[in-house]
Formats: C-alpha cells, structure tokens, sequence
C-alpha cells in the first residue's frame, strides 16, 4: 500500500510536499498493530527524505489511541547483514 501526502500520513509540518509512505505490512494483535513502513519524498532545502522503521500503535474505539515511531533515516551505504552480524559477534 502505498500513500500520498493527502493521506494525512507522517508528520503534519514535515515540509516534505511530496511526501509518501509505503506500508509493507502490518500485523495486529488485540488493541495493538505493528507496521512496517517507507518514509519517501524530498524536503524543502531539496535533500532526500528515505526513512524506514515501524510504528506500533494502540487502537481503542476503532480509532489510534496512541503510537511509538521507530523510523530513522535509511542507509545508503552499509556493510550488508552478513557483515554487521560478523561484527557484533566480534565486539
């Protein structure tokens, strides 16, 4: 699923007007979803917004009653998982 700015999705004053979230998928259980999204689009200095994380939310009512993000920019340039796993067996 993927969704426009128009959806009312990410931060109100993002200053990102091309703003788009990809939900790649979703589990719930009870009154909590876990999500897992893409965060795209380019900022108002032109830099590029790339975020990935996911977002736990409680729903109460059929309605969000709270949420925790957890996104963060995502990495251009990394070692791969092989990599980092071998490094933090390391450490």
């Amino acid at each position: 699923m993927v969704m426009s700015r128009s959806a009312s999705i990410g931060p109100p004053s993002s200053g990102v007007p091309d703003f788009r979230a990809e939900l790649l998928r979703v589990v719930a259980e009870g009154d909590v979803a876990w999500s897992e999204w893409i965060w795209t689009g380019h900022r108002g200095d032109g830099s590029t917004l790339d975020m990935s994380g996911v977002i736990i939310t409680g729903i109460s009512h059929d309605r969000i009653a709270w949420a925790r993000l957890y996104m963060e920019e995502t990495e251009q340039e990394s070692p791969g998982i092989d990599a980092t796993m071998q490094h933090l067996a390391d450490t």
